[in-house]
């Protein structure tokens, strides 16, 4: 397995070619939850109820996977990206002769569907037709000979496919039906228990496929649409970021013993109070 080589390349020189270095702009639109860049999450903290140190990995062997970059610079495929063999051979080229040494693939985009074939039969039906890779784990194999830090993007709580699927975990509409937001997508309600799990085994199987790091983006309640029509049918009773706090617990207890890396996405925007997140209570993490 190689290391990447630094590149005497400059990030002005990156930023000419359209490539965010060192996800500066990812983080100033997302921000990341337990240290202030793109970096790794410890399972530590009150919030979490976790140990220190994640425990062996009590699941199935997989993948070899490499340590973090520092610094991390990288680039984003969606899944149509990495479903494309020419348009991702030139990005990979193009990490090849750059100080870049990471990239962010999407394993579940906003439509709710998985960008590779997956073993589990909860996820098997989630798989897109449209875009993704099929060769996934090839790819990561072959992205890791090159020493490139892989981190999968997973969408949680905006999953139009799985609220089409289970309409009554998904947020209600006061007036009858599944809520949507002003793009027209649903999302499932943060207090629906029975999705979690399978948000935790699509973690496990893209850690196991050889995935470095899971960043799980969109863990929050919907914040733009007819808000005053939004019915969490299955977070009354808590408030927001209650809810949300135990399916963070929930999510690092149960990959925990894989070993996987999760990282976490939230907005730092004026809508953090709709969306339910506590940051000073989320950063202790």
């Amino acid at each position: 397995m190689s290391t990447k080589k630094e590149s005497p390349r400059s990030t002005s020189s990156l930023a000419s070619h359209g490539v965010v270095a060192g996800f500066a702009l990812l983080v100033a639109a997302v921000g990341y939850v337990a240290l202030p860049t793109l970096t790794s999450v410890s399972y530590n903290g009150a919030a979490l109820g976790a140990t220190t140190t994640p425990a062996a990995s009590q699941e199935e062997p997989g993948a070899a996977h490499l340590p973090r970059p520092e610094p991390l610079k990288g680039i984003y495929m969606s899944q149509c990206v990495v479903g494309t063999p020419s348009f991702r051979d030139s990005l990979v080229e193009f990490i090849d002769t750059t100080e870049l040494n990471a990239v962010v693939i999407d394993i579940r985009d906003y439509t709710g569907k998985i960008a590779f074939p997956a073993k589990h039969p909860a996820l098997a039906e989630m798989v897109s037709d449209a875009c993704g890779a099929r060769d996934m784990e090839a790819f990561i194999a072959r992205l890791h000979e090159k020493g490139i830090y892989v981190i999968g993007r997973i969408t949680v709580f905006q999953n139009p496919y799985y609220a089409a699927q289970h309409p009554d975990e998904a947020v209600q509409r006061k007036s009858g039906g599944v809520w949507k937001d002003r793009k027209g997508l649903a999302f499932v309600d943060v207090g629906a228990r029975p999705y979690w799990d399978s948000v935790v085994e699509l973690g496990k199987e893209s850690y196991r496929i050889g995935f470095d790091e899971l960043n799980f983006d969109y863990i929050r309640f919907p914040s733009d649409g007819n808000m005053a029509e939004a019915d969490y049918t299955w977070s009354r009773g808590k408030s927001k970021a209650e809810a949300l706090e135990e399916f963070y617990k929930h999510l690092a207890d149960a990959l925990r013993p894989t070993g996987a890396v999760p990282s976490w996405a939230v907005g730092q925007t004026p809508t953090a109070e709709i969306e339910g997140h506590r940051f000073y209570k989320l950063r202790t993490t």
